[in-house]
């Protein structure tokens, strides 16, 4: 009963996507819709092709969750390392996910949907404040040059609908508390993927001494 299911979307038909979204979430219960990180043929995710797919998001009343893989047939980060796993696997998650977010927030795809909710998943939560410090400066200098007109700061908008998932062993992690809070963090143990801490990732994030009690409280359940 405490297992909830999530929807993997077909993203190179938004029409489909749609469908499929309304399908596995009102007849199958899923909780969550589950994008891939990377670029699906080469549209930058605030593309309006997919406006049908945020609002269907917000009229279920679900989150969409954006999740990587270290390798794809379309365009991908990883791709530009395929004789090193170790340069490829450490990027993948990560960088395309930061540029996820990048895109839903100055391209404009939160300030249509503000009832949207954005997960940044499996990718660590350590850059977060380096990343939306930086997205920040750049709107504040050149925005006011950007065809995409926000009304919040890029910071601002992660903080109302985005979230992002903290690794067992993550202890740079509370910075990312430090700067930005932990309203908006949850937990990734990386199960049943052979490099993870299973059987004792809750041990290992539990057991860290980098965050408080009432913050490990939060991102590993009320969050």
């Amino acid at each position: 009963s405490r297992l909830k299911g999530t929807a993997q979307m077909p993203m190179q038909d938004v029409e489909k996507a749609v469908l499929e979204a309304r399908r596995t979430v009102r007849d199958l219960n899923m909780v969550a819709l589950v994008l891939p990180s990377n670029p699906v043929n080469s549209r930058p995710w605030y593309d309006t092709y997919y406006e049908p797919l945020w609002a269907e998001a917000e009229d279920l009343g679900v989150p969409i969750c954006f999740h990587g893989i270290h390798g794809a047939y379309q365009e991908h980060i990883g791709n530009r390392f395929l004789d090193s796993f170790v340069v490829a696997h450490a990027a993948t998650h990560p960088m395309e996910l930061m540029l996820d977010l990048a895109g839903m927030i100055c391209g404009g795809a939160l300030e249509r949907h503000p009832n949207l909710r954005v997960g940044f998943l499996e990718g660590n939560c350590s850059w977060l404040p380096w990343w939306l410090w930086r997205l920040d400066e750049e709107r504040e200098k050149f925005g006011p040059w950007e065809s995409t007109k926000l009304s919040n700061t890029p910071t601002e908008f992660f903080k109302r609908q985005g979230f992002a998932s903290v690794d067992v062993d993550e202890y740079l992690a509370s910075h990312t508390v430090d700067q930005l809070g932990d309203d908006n963090l949850v937990l990734s143990t990386d199960y049943p993927h052979h490099d993870s801490s299973y059987p004792h990732a809750l041990d290992m994030f539990l057991g860290m001494k980098n965050f408080s009690q009432e913050s490990k409280k939060k991102i590993l359940w009320d969050n």
